[in-house]
Formats: structure tokens, sequence, C-alpha cells
């Protein structure tokens, strides 16, 4: 008799009410559902923009004197649709014979100002901040730096595009009889 109360008493004891087993059942399928978006969410090849080069034209100036600066960058749809993204735009000149750099400028755009109107895919565009060449005359290059941050799914991503370019520029002393 004594064996058969033992049963019944572990019987009762490891068996759980329905209505609790199913609450347990759903709480584990939702952590784990979590679990797997947050996995394909950080594992998922993210790089919605990025830059290759720059150009800059004319590529002899006068100090201080108003340029076209144009990056060539690609422009991919975020993923999941309907996700955006900012990038926070830093460059500055370098002058290539003493390390001298001019300050850094910074913007933040959008997701819609990082196509610049031309749409998904690789293109030419102007440059959101460099207008007018240093102040200073010598060989420069320029340096950007290009923070990408967004959601995928609720996963925060980031990274960074880092371009220097080779020698692009060259400024005149300002009394030079070009610059008169």
């Amino acid at each position: 008799m004594d064996n058969e109360l033992v049963r019944e008493e572990v019987r009762r004891a490891s068996v759980l009410p329905r209505p609790v087993f199913y609450l347990v059942w759903v709480g584990a399928a939702l952590i784990m559902a979590a679990g797997v978006l947050f996995f394909i969410g950080s594992a998922v090849p993210w790089k919605p923009f990025w830059v290759y080069e720059y150009r800059v034209t004319p590529n002899l100036v006068c100090p201080g004197e108003d340029i076209n600066v144009q990056i060539k960058r690609s422009v991919k749809p975020p993923w999941p649709p309907g996700g955006s993204y900012t990038v926070v735009v830093r460059s500055s000149w370098q002058n290539v014979d003493t390390a001298k750099s001019t300050p850094i400028t910074e913007t933040t755009l959008n997701q819609e100002e990082a196509q610049a109107g031309m749409g998904y895919g690789t293109d030419w565009v102007e440059s959101p901040l460099i207008r007018e060449a240093p102040t200073e005359p010598g060989r420069w290059r320029l340096l950007g730096t290009y923070a990408v941050s967004g959601k995928v799914f609720i996963i925060p991503r980031s990274y960074r595009v880092e371009e220097v370019s080779p020698p692009l520029l060259s400024t005149l002393p300002a009394d030079a009889p070009a610059c008169k």
C-alpha cells in the first residue's frame, strides 16, 4: 500500500495542469523565436552604404577656391525591406608633405540623402561636405570616415567605412600669378 501511495504522490508532483503546461510551452516558443530573430539580425550581411574613391575637379586651384568633390559610392536597399539607416560623414584634407590636416567637417545623412537622388546602385555623387580647397598651398589628400548605423529587425547594427584618397588636389601659393 505504501508503494502505491508513493507512486501516486510522485505522479501528482510531476504532472502540470494543462493551462500551466501550455503557458510554459508558449513562453519557451517565444523565447526560441526571439533567439532566432536575434541570430538572423546579427548574422545576416548588412552593408547598405559603401564608399570606394574620390575625385576632384579642378585639381590645381588657388587657396580657398570652390571645387567639386565627387564620391564613388554604392547604395543597396536596406534589409529587411522597410528598414532605414543613417550615415555620419566626417571628412578633412590632409597635406601629403607635412601631414597637417584641415578641421574635420561633419554631417548626418538619412537614407534618402545618402542615395543623393540617384537611387540604388554604384554612382558618382557630389560630396555633401567639401566645397572649397584648403587655404594653404601644397598637395592634399581627402580623408573620409562614414559611420553607418541602423537596425535589422530590432538588432542595432553599425560599421565604419574609412577612405583615404591618393593626392587629389594641389593648391598654389596665394601670391602665384594664376591666383591674382
